[in-house]
Formats: structure tokens, sequence, C-alpha cells
């Protein structure tokens, strides 16, 4: 079909209906000569300038489609159906000529050129004219001209059937040749879709083993997240905490001391403090052990700490010293406090014989000084209370 395409265009150039325009041109160009010529040697001067008048104008407008990519069909097909045939009709004898074959090539035509509704009516009107010229010819049979000799009117019929039979072979070859096309393309379309949905379906395959591993190795990062925030707050709570007595060590109980004077300084609120130490706890690692030593200073932290309050924080300050803050607490309160600490401590009973633990301690109310010398003031009184002969408290009012 590639000599086809040198005539009517390429599939590249021209929409299928434009092509079949083209063809259409060409074989009614090819009518035109063939029946100018057949007219001429004929005798039918008048048939033949028809027909060449015809020509001429399918040349202009098979022009205009091909080189300047015009599509005339409309103009076209209204010049063919409703001037130039019903002329054809009444010079070329009509049902008995060969017009009538090349109106039903037409017609084709036409439903392969026009758009569906203009096609309906299009075939409509042409149906009704067709109709109208073979009733004016039964009605007026005088207004057709019969044909002068057989021979002409056979000659006639016989170009008539090859040129119509011609075109068809052409429109027939036309549509074959795309719907193969259109086949091919289809297939090939179907083949690359299958091809896609084969990679998609792969590609989805491997999104749902990514989504998986990814899953997973969020799970594990969370996991991994939430064992370092435990580890974390098992490390702060260790930089804080005494490793014995699991109190405040004596870095973080002086800096929490720190906070609640400028704390204090800044509303004007009390604060008060202890300091407490063991009564002979030399001698009680000397006779019981280390091992009880560090059990005395294990009870005795936990009794301070079930002893205070909430908001009240204890911390080991020494070897056997415990430092007890006391936020919004003067000095009445205080001492109410350490009192009932040494007779907590005081009251408690080991698993050793002869064991009794007691403490000394000093209480001391905030006077706007100096963290040092607030707790030098409160270490003062302690010693007080182990030189006044140990289990008692000594406070801020007694020192003066």
């Amino acid at each position: 079909m590639n000599w086809l395409a040198r005539f009517i265009g390429s599939e590249l150039e021209f929409p299928l209906r434009h092509r079949v325009f083209n063809l259409l041109a060409l074989v009614g160009i090819f009518i035109g000569v063939s029946t100018s010529i057949s007219n001429l040697l004929l005798g039918l001067y008048s048939e033949m300038f028809i027909t060449f008048t015809f020509t001429v104008f399918l040349v202009c407008m098979y022009y205009l489609s091909m080189t300047i990519k015009i599509f005339p069909a409309f103009v076209t097909l209204l010049f063919m159906a409703f001037v130039f045939y019903p002329a054809m009709w009444f010079i070329l004898g009509g049902t008995s000529g060969t017009v009538g074959m090349q109106m039903v090539v037409l017609s084709a035509m036409i439903a392969l050129l026009l758009p569906p509704r203009r096609r309906f009516y299009f075939l409509i009107v042409f149906f009704i004219m067709a109709s109208a010229l073979v009733y004016i010819e039964f009605r007026y049979p005088d207004t057709v001209l019969e044909y002068h000799r057989q021979s002409t009117q056979y000659i006639n019929m016989w170009s008539g059937l090859i040129i119509s039979c011609l075109a068809n072979l052409l429109l027939v070859l036309l549509v074959i040749n795309e719907y193969n096309q259109e086949s091919a393309r289809v297939k090939l379309y179907l083949s690359q879709v299958e091809a896609q949905k084969h990679e998609i379906n792969q590609q989805a395959r491997l999104l749902r083993v990514k989504n998986q591993e990814l899953s997973e190795a969020y799970d594990k990062a969370e996991q991994l997240n939430h064992m370092l925030l435990d580890e974390k707050a098992m490390l702060e709570l260790v930089s804080i905490t005494d490793g014995l007595t699991r109190i405040f060590n004596r870095r973080h109980i002086l800096h929490c001391l720190e906070m609640e004077i400028a704390r204090s300084r800044e509303q004007d609120g009390p604060l008060s403090i202890l300091l407490l130490d063991l009564d002979h706890f030399k001698s009680v690692n000397d006779t019981y052990g280390h091992l009880a030593g560090d059990e005395v200073l294990q009870q005795v932290a936990q009794t301070i700490k079930n002893t205070v309050r909430n908001t009240d924080m204890v911390g080991r300050y020494g070897g056997e010293e415990f430092l007890v803050l006391l936020p919004e607490s003067n000095l009445q309160g205080a001492i109410a406090i350490a009192e009932r600490l040494r007779l907590n401590i005081a009251a408690l009973t080991w698993n050793y014989e002869g064991l009794h633990v007691t403490i000394s301690g000093g209480v001391s109310e905030f006077k706007h000084e100096s963290m040092w010398i607030f707790l030098n003031r409160v270490d003062n009184l302690l010693y007080k209370a182990k030189a006044n002969g140990r289990n008692r408290i000594e406070n801020d009012s007694a020192l003066s």
C-alpha cells in the first residue's frame, strides 16, 4: 500500500477521513478524465464539457487537500451530490446510464468522510434527491437525454462499471489497510500494557517488601529509641543518685540547694535545711563489719525519705552525713521534722545484737546569706550536737 500512500498521503500526514477524501478526489478525477475522453470520442460534446468542468474542480480540491492540507470534503460532496450528478443524470440516460452506480460509490464515501450527525442528515437529503431524480425521470421521461446509439450506452455502462468497481476496490483496500495497521497498533499497545502491568506488579511486590522492611526497621528504631530514652533516664538517675542509699548524691543535692536558695531570694519565702550525721558510725563498721554499715546507711536513708514531705529533698552529703532540704519551712517547722526524724531512727531495730543507731543534727533557716555560709552555719550546729552528747538536734536559736 506504499504506492497508494504516495497519492492519498500517509497516516503520519493525514487522518483517515482526509485520506479517504483524497482517494475520492482521485477516483473522481479518473472518472472525469475517462468520461470526458469517452464523451469526446462518442461526440457528446456538451457532456464532455460538464465532465471536464467537474474534473478541473476535483483537481483543484485535490491540490488544496494534498499541498495546502485543507480538508474541503463538505464543499466537494455538496458539488458532486447536488450539482454534478443531477446534471449527469439528465444528460447520461438516468437509470439506464452509469450515474446510479457512481452515486452508490459516492454514498459510501460520504459514510466515511462526514461526522455521524452530519452524515445522517446528508444521506437523508442525498436519498431524497436520488428519489426525486428517479421520480422526475419516471414522470417526465423527456427530461432525460437518451443515448443516441446503443453502442454508446454499452461503452458508457462498461466504463462506469469498471470505474465504480475500481473505486470500491481502492476504498476497501484502504479500509483493510487501516484496519490491519490499527490492529497491529492495538496488539503492540496491549503487549506494552501487559509488559507495563508486569513491571508494575514487580515494582508493587518490591514496594511491599520494602514497606515491610521499613516497617520492621521503624519498629526496631522505635524500640531502640525507647531503649535509648530509658537508658538516658537511667543514666540521668544514676548521675544524680547515690549508688548505695538510692537518694540524691552530694553534687545534685547541692545543686538543688542552690536552686532553692535562688527561689527563696526571688519569692522571699522560707527555706530550712537539716544536716544529719550517724552517731559512732565508725564503731558500727568496726564491730559489725562494712556490710552492716552499708545496711545501716540504706535503712537510715530510707527512713529519712519516708519521714519528710514529698516536696522535701534528701541527699547523701558525706560518708554518713545526710542533707535534707525543707522548702517553704521556717525554723519551727524544720525543728519538728528533725525531731521526728531523730526519734524514728532511734526506734529502728536491727538484726545485729547490741546494735543501736542514733543521729545528731543541726537545723537552720536561710537568712539570705551565701550557700556556703548557710551550710557552714548548719555544720557548726551539727558539731555542737555532737559535742553536747549526740542523739540530739541543735538549731539557730540554740546557737545564739
